[in-house]
C-alpha cells in the first residue's frame, strides 16, 4: 500500500511500519485534523472539534502526490475535489492525458 506522506520538504514518513499510527487515518477533502511536524516525528493535530468514536482524517494533498492519488476519491465531503490529490496536480495530470 501507499503509506507515505511528505510533512516538509526533505521529510518523508513511511508508514509502512506497523506501529506507525499514520496508515490508520483515511483521507477527506475536508479533514478534521493535520499532521505537525515534531523533530523528526510527527502529530495529529485537531483542526475541528472530534467527537468520540469519529474517524480521524487528514488531506492527502499535502502529501507527495502520484497517479495512485487520482483514484476517485469517496470521502462524501460537500467540498470533494473528486480525487485525493491537490487541485494543481489534477489539472497537471490531466492536461497530459
Amino acid at each position: 500500500g501507499h503509506y507515505c506522506i511528505t510533512v516538509r520538504d526533505g521529510l518523508v514518513i513511511d508508514a509502512a511500519d506497523v506501529m506507525c499510527p499514520m496508515k490508520y487515518v483515511n483521507h477527506s477533502c475536508s479533514p478534521n485534523a493535520f499532521v505537525q511536524v515534531v523533530g523528526d516525528g510527527f502529530i495529529y493535530r485537531a483542526k475541528t472539534p472530534i467527537q468520540c468514536g469519529s474517524e480521524i482524517t487528514i488531506d492527502y494533498a499535502h502529501s507527495a502526490e502520484t497517479e495512485a492519488d487520482l483514484l476517485p476519491c469517496k470521502c462524501g465531503s460537500k467540498f470533494c475535489r473528486g480525487y485525493p490529490a491537490s487541485k494543481e496536480f489534477i489539472k497537471a495530470i490531466m492536461r497530459y492525458k
